[in-house]
This record gives C-alpha cells, structure tokens and sequence, in this order.
C-alpha cells in the first residue's frame, strides 16, 4: 500500500477591485488598500485612438521608498508599465496610438514596508 503525504502548500492572496473607472479629465479614482499586499484594478476605454496620460498622485506606502509597479494591459494583451516610487508626488505614464478598446490598469504595492499603500489616478488627453 501507498501513503501520501503533502508535498506542497498553496497561498491565497486577496485581491482589491475597486471597479472604478478612468474618464478622460473625470474625477480622480482614488485606492486605499484594505489589507496588505492587494493590488488596484481599474479600467478605461478608448473610442477612438489616441494618446493619453495616466497619473498616480500622492503614492503612499507605509515603511517603504520602493516603487509601486503601474501596468495598463492592452485590449491585445500586451502591457506597459512604469515603476513610481513611494512618496512622489506625481507619476506619469505617457500611452501613445492606444487603439479603440478596454485597458485594465493593475498597480501592485512596492516590495518592503507594510504591504498596504493609498494613491489617486487620474486619465488625461496629452
């Protein structure tokens, strides 16, 4: 006879989707992490191809200058990122001839700290 034993663990992580959604020049979205390690999931659509201007204002990450990973996926699925440090006060990610479609915005917290971090984005026509 055969007896297993474990050989492996799994581990879970919360996610935070906040819902919200970017307009061109709309309020800004703003994120408060809920528990440590969650990441920030957003969206906007483009009509039209253009080119526009996502900004992380006043990124805060308790116990660390690590940058936070700000990635918009594209409808084809490809991706761009930019890293923003903790504490800035603006990050900008410039998006160049963005076809029509839905783009996911995911922001994942700086490694160190306590895991949890604050911000508002904001979209913008260049």
């Amino acid at each position: 006879s055969f007896k297993c034993a474990p050989t492996s663990t799994a581990q879970f992580r919360a996610e935070a989707n906040t819902g919200g959604v970017l307009t061109v020049g709309g309020s800004a979205v703003p994120f408060v992490s809920n528990l440590a390690w969650e990441r920030s999931y957003l969206s906007f659509t483009m009509s039209s191809t253009g080119n526009r201007r996502l900004r992380t204002n006043q990124l805060n990450s308790p116990g660390t200058v690590n940058p936070a990973r700000v990635e918009v996926h594209r409808p084809n699925g490809t991706s761009t990122f930019q890293n923003c440090a903790a504490g800035t006060t603006t990050c900008t990610l410039t998006l160049n001839n963005l076809a029509p479609g839905i783009y996911s915005v995911v922001v994942h917290p700086p490694a160190g700290g306590d895991g949890t971090m604050s911000f508002n984005q904001t979209l913008t026509t260049q």
